[in-house]
Protein backbone atom coordinates (compact mmCIF):
# COMPACT_ATOMS: atom_id res chain seq x y z
CA UNK A 1 0.00 0.00 0.00
CA UNK A 2 0.97 3.72 -0.74
CA UNK A 3 2.65 6.12 2.22
CA UNK A 4 -0.46 7.05 3.55
CA UNK A 5 1.50 9.92 5.38
CA UNK A 6 2.52 11.30 1.79
CA UNK A 7 1.13 15.02 1.60
CA UNK A 8 -0.52 13.89 -1.95
CA UNK A 9 -2.25 11.31 -0.35
CA UNK A 10 -2.82 12.18 2.93
CA UNK A 11 -4.55 15.30 1.24
CA UNK A 12 -6.72 13.00 -1.31
CA UNK A 13 -8.28 10.62 1.79
CA UNK A 14 -9.11 13.76 4.23
CA UNK A 15 -10.48 15.90 0.72
CA UNK A 16 -12.58 12.23 -0.30
CA UNK A 17 -13.91 11.63 3.69
CA UNK A 18 -15.47 14.80 3.60
CA UNK A 19 -16.97 14.82 0.61
CA UNK A 20 -18.47 11.51 0.60
CA UNK A 21 -19.49 12.68 4.21
CA UNK A 22 -21.05 15.92 2.78
CA UNK A 23 -22.68 13.78 0.29
CA UNK A 24 -24.33 11.34 2.71
CA UNK A 25 -25.82 14.07 4.57
CA UNK A 26 -27.01 15.71 1.32
CA UNK A 27 -28.64 12.57 0.60
CA UNK A 28 -30.22 12.27 3.60
CA UNK A 29 -31.65 16.02 3.43
CA UNK A 30 -33.42 15.41 0.68
CA UNK A 31 -35.50 12.79 1.73
CA UNK A 32 -36.52 14.27 4.84
CA UNK A 33 -37.34 17.80 3.28
CA UNK A 34 -39.73 15.85 0.59
CA UNK A 35 -41.05 14.54 3.83
CA UNK A 36 -41.41 17.93 5.46
CA UNK A 37 -42.81 19.60 2.57
CA UNK A 38 -45.09 16.70 1.65
CA UNK A 39 -45.99 16.47 5.52
CA UNK A 40 -47.15 20.27 5.48
CA UNK A 41 -49.42 20.13 2.28
CA UNK A 42 -51.16 17.10 4.07
CA UNK A 43 -51.76 19.19 6.92
CA UNK A 44 -52.50 21.93 5.30
CA UNK A 45 -55.47 19.81 2.89
CA UNK A 46 -56.81 17.74 5.88
CA UNK A 47 -56.72 20.21 9.03
CA UNK A 48 -60.81 21.03 8.60
CA UNK A 49 -61.09 17.12 8.52
CA UNK A 50 -58.92 16.42 11.35
CA UNK A 51 -60.83 19.29 13.68
CA UNK A 52 -64.18 17.88 12.76
CA UNK A 53 -62.84 14.38 14.08
CA UNK A 54 -61.76 16.01 17.17
CA UNK A 55 -58.34 14.06 16.90
CA UNK A 56 -60.11 10.93 15.92
CA UNK A 57 -58.52 10.53 13.55
CA UNK A 58 -54.55 12.27 12.87
CA UNK A 59 -52.22 12.66 10.24
CA UNK A 60 -49.19 10.75 11.71
CA UNK A 61 -50.46 7.30 9.74
CA UNK A 62 -50.06 9.11 6.39
CA UNK A 63 -46.60 10.56 7.34
CA UNK A 64 -45.44 7.44 8.21
CA UNK A 65 -46.46 5.83 4.91
CA UNK A 66 -44.88 8.93 3.19
CA UNK A 67 -41.75 7.59 4.91
CA UNK A 68 -42.05 4.19 3.76
CA UNK A 69 -42.18 5.20 0.30
CA UNK A 70 -39.38 7.86 0.40
CA UNK A 71 -36.92 6.59 3.12
CA UNK A 72 -34.79 4.41 1.19
CA UNK A 73 -35.07 6.56 -2.40
CA UNK A 74 -32.17 7.74 -3.21
CA UNK A 75 -30.84 10.35 -4.45
CA UNK A 76 -31.48 10.38 -8.23
CA UNK A 77 -35.66 9.27 -7.84
CA UNK A 78 -35.25 11.60 -4.71
CA UNK A 79 -34.97 14.81 -7.04
CA UNK A 80 -37.24 13.54 -9.98
CA UNK A 81 -40.19 13.36 -7.02
CA UNK A 82 -39.46 16.87 -5.60
CA UNK A 83 -39.66 18.42 -8.37
CA UNK A 84 -42.84 16.85 -9.06
CA UNK A 85 -44.04 17.10 -6.12
CA UNK A 86 -43.09 21.61 -6.51
CA UNK A 87 -45.22 21.26 -9.65
CA UNK A 88 -48.69 19.88 -8.31
CA UNK A 89 -48.38 21.96 -5.34
CA UNK A 90 -48.20 25.21 -7.13
CA UNK A 91 -44.35 26.64 -6.06
CA UNK A 92 -44.01 29.65 -8.51
CA UNK A 93 -41.75 28.66 -12.14
CA UNK A 94 -38.95 31.29 -10.41
CA UNK A 95 -38.86 28.71 -7.58
CA UNK A 96 -38.78 25.18 -9.37
CA UNK A 97 -36.58 26.63 -11.55
CA UNK A 98 -33.79 27.39 -8.81
CA UNK A 99 -34.55 23.78 -7.41
CA UNK A 100 -33.50 21.89 -10.95
CA UNK A 101 -30.53 24.17 -10.94
CA UNK A 102 -29.67 23.38 -7.79
CA UNK A 103 -30.66 19.31 -7.85
CA UNK A 104 -29.01 19.66 -11.75
CA UNK A 105 -25.79 20.49 -10.09
CA UNK A 106 -26.70 17.74 -7.49
CA UNK A 107 -26.52 15.20 -10.14
CA UNK A 108 -22.75 16.62 -11.51
CA UNK A 109 -21.62 15.74 -8.06
CA UNK A 110 -23.32 12.59 -7.87
CA UNK A 111 -21.76 11.84 -10.91
CA UNK A 112 -18.11 11.98 -10.18
CA UNK A 113 -19.14 10.41 -6.78
CA UNK A 114 -20.34 7.72 -8.41
CA UNK A 115 -17.24 6.84 -10.19
CA UNK A 116 -15.00 6.87 -7.54
CA UNK A 117 -17.19 4.69 -4.99
CA UNK A 118 -17.88 2.57 -8.32
CA UNK A 119 -14.50 2.36 -10.15
CA UNK A 120 -12.29 3.99 -7.59
CA UNK A 121 -9.34 6.30 -8.32
CA UNK A 122 -5.92 6.51 -9.47
CA UNK A 123 -3.38 9.04 -9.29
CA UNK A 124 -1.25 10.81 -12.21
CA UNK A 125 1.49 13.30 -12.64
CA UNK A 126 0.10 16.31 -13.99
CA UNK A 127 1.42 19.81 -14.34
CA UNK A 128 3.65 19.29 -11.69
CA UNK A 129 0.95 18.12 -9.58
CA UNK A 130 -1.13 15.12 -9.10
CA UNK A 131 -4.32 14.18 -10.62
CA UNK A 132 -6.66 11.65 -10.29
CA UNK A 133 -8.43 9.30 -12.55
CA UNK A 134 -11.39 7.38 -12.54
CA UNK A 135 -12.13 5.37 -15.38
CA UNK A 136 -15.26 3.50 -16.79
CA UNK A 137 -14.70 0.58 -18.85
CA UNK A 138 -16.86 -0.82 -21.73
CA UNK A 139 -17.13 -3.42 -23.75
CA UNK A 140 -14.61 -2.61 -26.21
CA UNK A 141 -11.26 -0.50 -25.54
CA UNK A 142 -13.26 2.04 -27.51
CA UNK A 143 -15.73 2.62 -25.10
CA UNK A 144 -13.27 3.27 -21.88
CA UNK A 145 -13.32 6.68 -20.63
CA UNK A 146 -11.46 8.25 -17.95
CA UNK A 147 -12.83 11.11 -15.77
CA UNK A 148 -10.30 13.28 -14.33
CA UNK A 149 -10.25 15.20 -10.98
CA UNK A 150 -8.16 16.78 -8.51
CA UNK A 151 -8.36 17.27 -4.49
CA UNK A 152 -9.67 20.83 -5.00
CA UNK A 153 -12.54 19.78 -7.06
CA UNK A 154 -13.43 17.52 -4.22
CA UNK A 155 -13.08 20.53 -1.77
CA UNK A 156 -15.33 22.40 -4.43
CA UNK A 157 -17.88 20.00 -4.32
CA UNK A 158 -17.87 19.10 -0.34
CA UNK A 159 -18.62 22.82 -0.59
CA UNK A 160 -21.48 23.19 -3.15
CA UNK A 161 -23.30 20.22 -1.39
CA UNK A 162 -23.32 22.20 2.03
CA UNK A 163 -25.18 25.13 -0.68
CA UNK A 164 -27.30 22.35 -1.93
CA UNK A 165 -29.00 21.94 1.28
CA UNK A 166 -29.14 25.36 2.01
CA UNK A 167 -30.95 26.79 -0.73
CA UNK A 168 -32.94 23.47 -1.37
CA UNK A 169 -33.91 24.68 2.80
CA UNK A 170 -34.89 28.38 1.11
CA UNK A 171 -38.29 26.60 -1.31
CA UNK A 172 -38.91 24.33 0.72
CA UNK A 173 -39.38 25.70 4.37
CA UNK A 174 -41.20 28.73 2.80
CA UNK A 175 -43.11 29.64 6.04
CA UNK A 176 -40.01 30.52 7.56
CA UNK A 177 -38.32 33.94 5.91
CA UNK A 178 -35.13 34.01 7.79
CA UNK A 179 -33.85 30.71 6.49
CA UNK A 180 -33.10 32.93 3.38
CA UNK A 181 -30.95 35.34 4.98
CA UNK A 182 -29.28 32.90 6.77
CA UNK A 183 -28.45 31.05 3.62
CA UNK A 184 -27.29 34.41 1.72
CA UNK A 185 -25.02 34.88 4.89
CA UNK A 186 -23.78 31.90 4.25
CA UNK A 187 -22.47 32.72 0.93
CA UNK A 188 -24.70 29.65 -0.81
CA UNK A 189 -25.76 31.90 -3.69
CA UNK A 190 -22.39 32.19 -4.96
CA UNK A 191 -21.31 30.99 -8.43
CA UNK A 192 -21.12 27.07 -7.96
CA UNK A 193 -17.44 25.86 -7.48
CA UNK A 194 -17.81 22.70 -8.93
CA UNK A 195 -16.74 22.52 -12.43
CA UNK A 196 -18.08 19.04 -13.69
CA UNK A 197 -16.16 16.18 -14.83
CA UNK A 198 -15.90 15.75 -18.49
CA UNK A 199 -15.02 12.08 -19.97
CA UNK A 200 -11.67 11.84 -22.01
CA UNK A 201 -11.99 8.53 -24.40
CA UNK A 202 -8.83 9.68 -25.94
CA UNK A 203 -6.83 6.63 -26.22
CA UNK A 204 -3.55 8.59 -26.65
CA UNK A 205 -4.14 10.76 -23.23
CA UNK A 206 -4.90 7.16 -21.75
CA UNK A 207 -2.42 4.93 -22.53
CA UNK A 208 -0.47 4.08 -19.60
CA UNK A 209 2.50 1.78 -19.14
CA UNK A 210 2.22 -1.90 -18.41
CA UNK A 211 2.57 -1.76 -14.36
CA UNK A 212 -0.36 -2.35 -12.63
CA UNK A 213 -2.25 0.17 -11.04
CA UNK A 214 -1.04 -0.76 -7.77
CA UNK A 215 2.76 -0.34 -9.06
CA UNK A 216 1.67 3.30 -10.58
CA UNK A 217 0.50 4.20 -7.15
CA UNK A 218 3.63 2.97 -5.07
CA UNK A 219 5.76 4.65 -7.78
CA UNK A 220 4.18 7.84 -6.87
CA UNK A 221 3.86 7.77 -3.29
CA UNK A 222 6.52 5.41 -2.32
Amino acid sequence: MANPDHPAVDAYFRALGEFIHEFGKTESHLAFMLQRFVSAEINAAYEPFFALTRGAVRPEPLMDLLRALTGSQRSKPLSDIIEAVLRITGVSKEERDEISNVLGHFGHIRFIRDKIAHQGAWPEEHQGGVRWRSSAHGREPKDTKSYYFTVDDLRAATRDLQAVRGRLDVVMIPENPNVRGMVEQEGHYEPWRYKPVQPDSSRGQTRHSRQSPRDRFRSLFP
